[in-house]
């Protein structure tokens, strides 16, 4: 049986059953629920995202000299060691096990695509870096 990481949002329950019984427009009561889902995916986000930062080597060791430097890689453990500092209880008031979130999310595909795409990002911003550091 699933059982969810995080707990529901008491507040949003109460706001979008008030809007049901009051009347409140279907657009009204879509832009909260679709407010509420972007925000809670980017305080999600927000923190792997300052990881994946993390990993890519300072401008200043990038150098005509040497050859492009890479990506260090992705350690889940290290990752979620940042958590306590940065993670998602900063911008979100929504409790629960977001380790077991982001423990659940790097097994599945849909992390491995978005690693992927930054990846490429960062590696082509390496890639850019190095060019001009020839020029």
């Amino acid at each position: 049986k699933y059982k969810p990481h995080l707990q529901a949002d008491k507040g949003l329950v109460k706001r979008l059953l008030k809007g049901v019984q009051t009347g409140r427009p279907v657009e009204v009561q879509s832009a909260l629920l679709r407010r509420h889902l972007l925000e809670l995916t980017q305080s999600f986000m927000i923190p792997l995202e300052r990881y994946v930062a993390s990993l890519m080597p300072l401008q200043k060791n990038i150098s005509p000299y040497k050859a492009i430097p890479s990506l260090r890689p992705f350690n889940p453990d290290h990752f979620l060691a940042t958590l306590e500092l940065y993670g998602p209880h900063l911008t979100s008031g929504i409790r629960g096990d977001w380790e077991g979130l982001y423990r659940r999310f790097f097994r599945s595909v849909n992390f491995s695509v978005w690693f992927n795409a930054r990846h490429q990002e960062v590696s082509d911003k390496l890639s850019e870096l190095h060019l001009q550091a020839l020029c």
